[in-house]
C-alpha cells in the first residue's frame, strides 16, 4: 500500500499544477479575451471533475494491488460512472442556465480530456510498476 501512496501523492500534485494552469487559461480566456461567454458555474465545474478525478483514481490505483482482471474492471467502472455523471452535471446546468451553454459545454469537454488523458497515462505508469504490463510493451 505504500507504493500506492507514494503514486497517489504523485498524481495529487501534478493534477493540481493542471488545475492551476487551466484556472489561468480560463482567467486569460474568459476575463480578457471572451468575457461574453464565461459561465458562472465554470469554477464549479472545474471542482466537481477535480473531485471525482481524484477519488476515481485513489480506487483504481488500489485495484492495481489486485488480479489484473478486477483493475480492468474496476477501470471501465470508473470510467463509464464518470462519463454518465459528467453528462448529468451538464443536463442539469443546460436546464438551470441556458446562458452560454456552448461556451459552458466545450470548456467542460476541455477539461475532461485533459483531466482524462493525464489519468489514464498516469494509470499506464502505474500500471507497470505493479508488472502488469512490460516496460517494453510486448505482453507475456
Amino acid at each position: 500500500m505504500e507504493k500506492v501512496e507514494k503514486l497517489y501523492k504523485k498524481f495529487v500534485i501534478i493534477i493540481f499544477l493542471i488545475t492551476f494552469g487551466l484556472v489561468g487559461i480560463g482567467y486569460i480566456v474568459f476575463f480578457k479575451f471572451k468575457p461574453e461567454f464565461f459561465h458562472p458555474v465554470m469554477p464549479y465545474m472545474l471542482m466537481y471533475v477535480l473531485a471525482i478525478t481524484l477519488l476515481s483514481h485513489r480506487s483504481m490505483l488500489k485495484s492495481l494491488t489486485k488480479r489484473p482482471a478486477i483493475f480492468v474492471n474496476t477501470f471501465m467502472m470508473f470510467m463509464g460512472i464518470k462519463l454518465l455523471s459528467y453528462l448529468a452535471f451538464i443536463a442539469i446546468v443546460a436546464f438551470i442556465n441556458k446562458t452560454n451553454i456552448i461556451s459552458f459545454t466545450l470548456s467542460f469537454f476541455a477539461v475532461y480530456l485533459v483531466y482524462t488523458v493525464y489519468e489514464t497515462v498516469s494509470i499506464l505508469k502505474s500500471e507497470r510498476e505493479f508488472k502488469f504490463i512490460p516496460k517494453d510493451n510486448k505482453q507475456e
